[in-house]
C-alpha cells in the first residue's frame, strides 16, 4: 500500500527540479491512458495508440504474447522513449522480483513502503516470503528505501539487500516526525499519507533531487480514489480504493463512525476481517 502515493509524490518532485518525468502506474480509474503521465498529462490516444502498435509488433517479431500488464509496461517505455523523458517514477505492479517492471537494470532508488498480506497466492503466505519478492527491487549500489517496521520484514528485505549489494535505508518514526514537523501535510489526506511523504522524501533526496522540489511535489500531489472528496446531492461523498486488510485499516482510522458504507471488494480478499475494521 502507498507505492502510487509515493510514485506520484516522486514525480511531481522529478517535475519540480526541471527534469521532463514520466509516470507509470496501475491500475487505472476511468481510461487506461491514466496509467502513462508525461510532464502533467496522461498520455494522448495517438501516442496510446502508436505505443500498442510498437509493442505489438515487437511482440509478434520475438514470438511472444505478453500479459496486459506486461504489454502496458512496455507501452510506457516506450512513449517514455519517443518523448524524450529524461526519469520516470514506475510503480511496480503486483509484487517486485517478477514484476515486468523489474526489467528496468539500474534504478536511482527503490523504495518499498510498508508489507502486507496481500496476493498470497503468487507472493507468498507469511510477511517475510512477501517481502522479499518485494525486496527484488533491489540493486547492486543503489539504495532500498523502507517505512516497514515488522522484524520478520526488516530481516527478509536485509538479506535480499545483503546478496545484491544494495544498501537498505529505514524511514524511522522519528524521520516521519521531522517530515511532519518541517513542512506541511501533503495535499493527500490520512495518516498513512504523512508515512508516504516521509517515503518519497527520503528517496528523492537519495536520488539527488533538491529538497525544494521534494518538498514542492509532495505538497502538490494529487491522486485520486485515495480519501477523494466530493459531494452528492448536498452529501459529502468519500471514495477510497483501499483493497487489503492493511489499507481499509488505514481508511477506518479516518473515517467517522457514523459514515454510511458502500463497500464492494473481490471474493479473494478477507471480507469479513475487512468489514469488522
Amino acid at each position: 500500500n502507498g507505492k502510487g502515493s509515493v510514485a506520484v509524490m516522486l514525480h511531481g518532485a522529478l517535475r519540480a527540479s526541471g527534469r521532463r518525468a514520466g509516470l507509470y502506474t496501475s491500475p487505472h480509474l476511468v481510461t487506461p491512458r491514466e496509467r502513462i503521465v508525461i510532464g502533467d498529462r496522461m498520455i494522448g490516444p495517438e501516442d496510446f495508440a502508436d505505443a500498442a502498435l510498437a509493442v505489438r509488433r515487437a511482440a509478434a517479431r520475438l514470438g511472444e504474447t505478453p500479459t496486459y500488464f506486461e504489454a502496458f509496461t512496455a507501452m510506457a517505455f516506450h512513449a517514455f522513449r519517443e518523448s524524450g523523458v529524461e526519469t520516470a517514477s514506475v510503480e511496480v505492479g503486483m509484487g517486485g522480483r517478477l514484476d515486468a517492471t523489474n526489467c528496468l537494470p539500474s534504478p536511482l532508488v527503490g523504495v518499498v513502503t510498508n508489507i502486507s498480506l496481500e496476493h498470497t497466492r503468487y507472493l507468498g503466505r507469511t510477511l517475510a516470503s512477501v517481502a522479499m519478492e518485494k525486496a527484488g527491487i533491489a540493486r547492486r549500489g543503489r539504495p532500498l528505501v523502507t517505512a516497514a517496521s515488522q522484524p520478520v520484514v526488516l530481516a527478509a528485505l536485509a538479506q535480499v539487500c545483503e546478496a545484491r549489494g544494495a544498501r537498505l535505508v529505514r524511514v524511522t518514526p522519528e524521520v516521519v516526525s521531522r517530515i511532519r514537523a518541517r513542512s506541511s501535510p501533503p495535499s493527500l489526506a490520512g495518516e498513512h499519507q504523512i508515512v508516504n511523504a516521509a517515503c518519497a522524501w527520503v528517496a528523492g533526496r537519495l536520488a539527488g533531487l533538491p529538497a525544494a522540489a521534494v518538498r514542492q511535489g509532495i505538497l502538490a500531489a494529487k491522486w485520486p480514489g485515495r480519501l477523494e472528496q466530493g459531494s452528492w446531492r448536498g452529501r459529502r461523498i468519500i471514495l477510497d480504493g483501499a483493497h487489503n486488510l492493511a489499507g481499509i485499516q488505514a481508511l477506518a482510522r479516518w473515517l467517522s463512525p457514523s459514515v454510511t458504507l458502500i463497500f464492494g471488494v473481490m471474493r479473494d480478499k478477507p471480507v469479513v476481517p475487512m468489514l469488522l475494521n
